[in-house]
């Protein structure tokens, strides 16, 4: 359960809450971008930071690919509007304090249950999951990963 939906499946019709406290509705993409979902534990951490950081560096790439990227985890929305207000972060960051979200994704934990498991979902515009990275301690690979498998769909 720890690596999430397999690649082939729907991904689910989650609601976000993101930053601002204004609800995503993933599906709202469908037909129109790529998405990247990734998962990560905890907003303000080193390594989350990196991860985040990394993806808002890469943004250009990913926009010019027709992919939104959203970054989710359980902090809460005041959190993580911080979070987007101190690193800048061009993408909507989502709050799942109470786990709905990455149970949709069927997510579990890492490190014997003591943190949220680090995952990035590639979603192609028909909402299917085309690849997934699961890895806890290179953050720039969720990114490589992430660049490649869009690529990969928009023929580049």
């Amino acid at each position: 359960m720890v690596h999430g939906l397999e690649i082939g499946k729907q991904a689910p019709a989650t609601h976000f809450t993101d930053n601002k406290g204004d609800v995503l509705d993933i599906t709202s993409f469908k037909g129109k971008k790529n998405v990247v979902v990734f998962f990560y534990p905890k907003s303000f951490t080193n390594g989350c930071t990196r991860e985040n950081v990394g993806f808002a560096q890469n943004y250009d790439k990913f926009s010019a690919m027709n992919t939104e990227i959203i970054g989710v985890s359980k902090d809460d929305t005041e959190t993580q509007d911080k979070f987007v207000s101190c690193y800048k972060l061009p993408f909507p960051v989502c709050s799942d304090t109470d786990g709905a979200a990455a149970k949709d994704f069927e997510l579990g934990t890492d490190f014997f249950g003591l943190v949220n498991a680090r995952v990035t979902f590639i979603i192609n515009k028909e909402g299917i999951v085309v690849e997934k990275y699961h890895g806890m301690w290179i953050m720039s690979a969720h990114i490589e990963a992430a660049l490649k498998a869009v690529e990969k769909l928009e023929g580049k």
